[in-house]
Formats: structure tokens, sequence, C-alpha cells
């Protein structure tokens, strides 16, 4: 467990220790607008960038004002928000197939 201030906010996230000592991929950080006050939001998204996409790049990703940003970090700050699409979505699908199979006593009705 991982307690980090991004952009001002306390989370509590769980992080594989994998995140926390890889080396940033990527282009170096646009660290401009960074008061020096927590981890700024640039080294975030290359963290979350840089591993496989789960809940905890969801909770990170969350904690991060857009527009706060300095501009050449958005179109990977936008990227990620699609990602995290994604791994929601694919969440929800999840929910309604355990959901759907339920009913037939935990199979699916109608597919053999």
């Amino acid at each position: 467990m991982v307690v980090l201030n991004v952009c001002g906010m306390l989370m509590a996230v769980e992080i594989p220790d994998e995140v926390l000592t890889a080396p940033l991929d990527g282009p170096r950080p646009d660290l401009s607008g960074s008061d020096g006050g927590g981890l700024p939001a640039p080294v975030v998204l290359r963290w979350i960038d840089g591993q496989p996409f789960g809940a905890w790049s969801v909770s990170l990703l969350a904690g991060i004002d857009a527009t706060e940003l300095p501009p050449a970090e958005l179109p990977l700050y936008l990227r990620l928000v699609n990602q995290a699409e994604s791994f929601l979505a694919a969440c929800k699908a999840r929910g309604i197939f355990q959901l759907a199979g339920a009913e037939g006593g935990g199979t699916r009705q109608g597919l053999s």
C-alpha cells in the first residue's frame, strides 16, 4: 500500500512494486507546472503508461486534473483515459456476463 500526494490529494493505492522501481519510459516529463508539492502529475502519467493497466492505474488517473497538465502531457493523458474507459467497460461486461449467468444456475442460458 502506498499513500501518494497527487496534485494535492492524498490517495492510498495498492501499486505493484515494479511500478515504483521501473525507470520512466518515454520523453522526459514536462514539470514546468509543478509547484514542488507532492508527486507531479506528468510523472504519475509515465508510471501508469509504463506498466500493464489495472485498477491502481484508474485510481491514480482519477486524481489527475487535466486542466493543470502542461499541453505537452495532454495526448498521453487522453490516451490513458481511453485505456481507463476500456478497462472499466471490460469490468462492466464481466459483471453483465455474471449477472446473465446467475439466473441459469451459474451457466449462460441459450449457449451450448
